[in-house]
């Protein structure tokens, strides 16, 4: 190819590695980048602006034929190419929006155009995975039937998830779910504000049942409702990941906007189980809600980790937001005050018996004070900690070694004055 060319390759299975290259580059290489690359990008803009990929009737249960070549069955593998270059994109959207809400960035402008239209419901899981040897008939008739409802585009999906009643009629595949979720938080809520919307907490009734996607779920909400990259900034000390702040009046915005994030006391007080939600409930509230719920997902000893590529950066999430409003609420008038970010590390404490104090915590049935502790902030940010360092080979992923440096100063000295 030529240096200067700016034309795709012209084979899917290129256009797929450029996607799987990028996915692992932000979530697992020793050195995350900041943006998104230019040859994903490049081929995100191509996609949302071919003639096919937005077409909503091209997304039909369907496989490309394989078998002598004829006029029906050159049409047939046309389709199905469509079907593919469609999915892509839908990925390309789905890896914007993850990177865009867990790591504090703006989503690309693709997605912005594309969350104005109507973004076709992707087929189900089966049909794609089908090989050559499988029947269509059965496959297809196999989905209709497990599929009562056949969606034309994702926000019908979402709609239809709303007025679905319990138990649900059909439950959407992995894939599906994402795409559902993301489009749910791509308007973005105000989290300064006490907001008059509820978190979609009907998407859980229609997706796929299973520890992955409620972390994702859980996640998306957290996001939605937290300002994500002014909390990286203050709990990084102006760092967020490996970007640093590039003025120190952009990091007082930051502990300003955090601030008031969560020092937020209007609204309903959050509450364990059961809970109520309610339109006046604060975004606060509702940010801790959902951090608690993904660190009793990761408590359970059956689920070590779910699979997803964010499983690590999502428990961090998680501690930050209690780690942060725990700061916000504490009545505590003798913290030390932080004199300088330079000063010597002090050794971590260490606290027996962590597991057993990190579930009392999580599964209280107290309101919102119960864990409203220094000491309880301290074990919530030391098992996370110790979660994280389990995970795999120290230095070999930049997100969790970024997670790891943060949470270690925590640790140390996140009960001192200065925060935010």
């Amino acid at each position: 190819r030529r240096e200067n060319s700016r034309q795709l390759p012209p084979r899917m299975a290129d256009l797929q590695a450029i996607f799987l290259i990028e996915a692992y580059s932000i979530f697992k290489s020793r050195r995350p980048p900041f943006h998104l690359s230019e040859h994903f990008r490049d081929m995100y803009s191509a996609l949302a602006h071919g003639d096919d990929s937005l077409t909503l009737l091209i997304n039909l249960p369907t496989r490309r034929s394989r078998g002598p070549s004829n006029a029906s069955e050159n049409m047939s593998a046309v389709q199905f190419q469509a079907t593919e270059k469609q999915r892509l994109l839908l990925a390309c959207y789905l890896l914007d929006y993850q990177h865009s809400s867990l790591f504090g960035r703006a989503p690309l402008e693709q997605s912005s155009e594309l969350s104005r239209t109507e973004l076709p419901f992707p087929q189900t899981t089966p049909i794609w995975d089908a090989t050559p040897g499988d029947d269509d008939r059965r496959i297809i008739d196999a989905w209709r039937g497990q599929h009562a409802i056949v969606y034309d585009s994702i926000s019908e999906a979402t709609n239809g998830a709303a007025m679905m009643q319990f138990p649900p009629s059909h439950i959407h595949d992995a894939f599906q779910s994402l795409l559902m979720m993301a489009w749910s938080c791509k308007d973005d809520v105000p989290v300064m504000d006490v907001v008059g919307y509820l978190d979609p907490d009907h998407l859980l009734q229609t997706v796929q049942d299973s520890p992955s996607i409620k972390v994702a779920y859980h996640v998306s909400m957290l996001t939605r409702n937290t300002p994500v990259r002014d909390l990286l900034a203050v709990s990084g000390e102006s760092w967020v990941m490996a970007e640093k702040l590039t003025s120190s009046d952009l990091y007082i915005q930051s502990q300003i906007a955090v601030r008031s994030w969560a020092g937020q006391t209007t609204g309903m007080a959050y509450s364990a189980s059961p809970r109520m939600p309610s339109p006046n409930e604060i975004a606060v509230n509702r940010a801790v809600y959902h951090a608690l719920e993904i660190l009793r997902l990761f408590s359970d000893p059956n689920v070590a980790m779910t699979g997803l590529l964010f499983d690590e950066w999502s428990i961090h999430l998680a501690s930050l937001v209690l780690w942060a409003r725990s700061y916000a609420t504490s009545t505590n008038d003798q913290s030390p005050r932080r004199v300088s970010v330079s000063i010597p590390q002090p050794s971590e404490p260490r606290m027996p018996h962590l597991d057993q104090a990190m579930g009392a915590i999580l599964f209280a049935t107290h309101e919102d004070s119960a864990w409203m502790s220094d000491k309880s902030t301290s074990v919530v940010l030391q098992w996370t900690k110790q979660r994280l360092e389990r995970v795999g080979p120290p230095h070999n992923c930049g997100v969790t070694n970024g997670a790891l440096d943060v949470l270690g100063k925590l640790v140390c000295r996140g009960a001192e004055e200065g925060w935010f």
